[in-house]
């Protein structure tokens, strides 16, 4: 089965589906036995083998279907690269993905996570996802209330198994509003002489801070950031032991509000566990990225687990804190 981790994992029976009529036979038909739903494999953790039906989401298309002055309407089907998803929204003057450039998936993949970078987030733009759900058998469209998206999390991802996602529908901006408030960002644009940057500008200088940063799958098989910031609590924050360690209140509130949400730099709490540059059994940590493991040799699902459980179970010992990783595991 492809994968960015590279996990050598042989499926059962793996179907590739490209229509939502073969879809809803094929989940139908499957209804008793075990259903595993995939994309371009990039944000899993799969086993040595996945038993039952394993089906390759492959919907293709997308399209403008509305514009105003304001906003742009776009629908893509679930099949569709991101990244070319991305690409095609800033050539049809559809604005407001471009910081979300180059993240590895497919569009059906994307509200699972909520995927997010550079200060934005795929909630912000979903005005709905179109799903089967397995549960009732049938086609449905949910709004956002709907998907519950919160930090790299959905109804997608509590609910698992019971919705696959065939088509998503977004509402753009009409005209330019980059972010660039993230760190690092501006200072990229800048770096090339670019003060009032295009779209498209600003994608192409995420892409070049996201390979910089980052190893590519193809080179260095990875599934992307392994763990998610923690988010504290103002009490969680006080029993926690982070004298030094980075961190930030959620969505802008106030540090010294009691009720503030505050996350805290998972990167930094694993680099002052001790585990920078750090190999396993042919797993280790990106020395550029501390959130991302690398599988360097042939390592398999059982190694990349337990490495990722040590790296939990010293964080937890030296901190007080949990980490919640990012890929899926099946």
């Amino acid at each position: 089965m492809p994968n960015t981790l590279g996990i050598d994992c042989q499926a059962e029976r793996l179907v590739s589906v490209a229509s939502e009529s073969q879809l809803a036979d094929e989940l139908r038909e499957a209804q008793a036995g075990p259903v595993h739903i995939l994309g371009e494999g990039s944000n899993v953790v799969l086993p040595d083998r996945l038993v039952g039906v394993t089906l390759r989401v492959a919907l293709r298309g997308m399209e403008v279907v509305e514009r105003s002055q304001e906003r742009v309407r776009v629908r893509a089907r679930a099949g569709e690269n991101w990244h070319g998803l991305v690409r095609f929204c800033i050539a049809q003057r559809a604005y407001g993905l471009e910081n979300l450039s180059l993240i590895p998936g497919t569009v059906g993949a994307a509200p699972v996570q909520n995927i997010g970078a550079y200060g934005v987030e795929l909630a912000d733009f979903v005005e709905q996802v179109r799903v089967f759900d397995r549960q009732r058998g049938a086609f449905a469209t949910l709004d956002p209330t709907a998907c519950e998206f919160g930090y790299r999390n959905s109804l997608f991802k509590r609910a698992p198994g019971r919705y696959v996602i065939v088509e998503l529908t977004l509402r753009l901006f009409a005209r330019p509003q980059p972010v660039l408030s993230y760190a690092g960002v501006e200072e990229e644009l800048r770096r090339y002489g670019i003060e009032r940057p295009h779209p498209a500008q600003v994608s192409t200088a995420i892409c070049r801070i996201r390979r910089r940063k980052l190893p590519s799958p193809r080179r260095f098989p990875n599934a992307g950031s392994f763990f998610k910031n923690p988010v504290l609590t103002s009490a969680q924050l006080r029993r926690a032991r982070l004298d030094g360690v980075p961190q930030w209140p959620e969505d802008g509130a106030a540090a010294e509000d009691e009720g503030a949400r505050i996350k805290v730099s998972a990167a930094a709490l694993i680099d002052r566990a001790g585990f920078k540059d750090v190999r396993d059994n042919g797993v280790g940590v990106w020395p550029r990225q501390p959130l991302v493991l690398v599988n360097y040799g042939a390592a398999g699902s059982t190694e990349v687990r337990g490495f990722a459980a040590r790296i939990r179970a010293e964080v937890e010992r030296r901190f007080g804190v949990s980490l919640e990783q990012e890929p899926i595991l099946l």
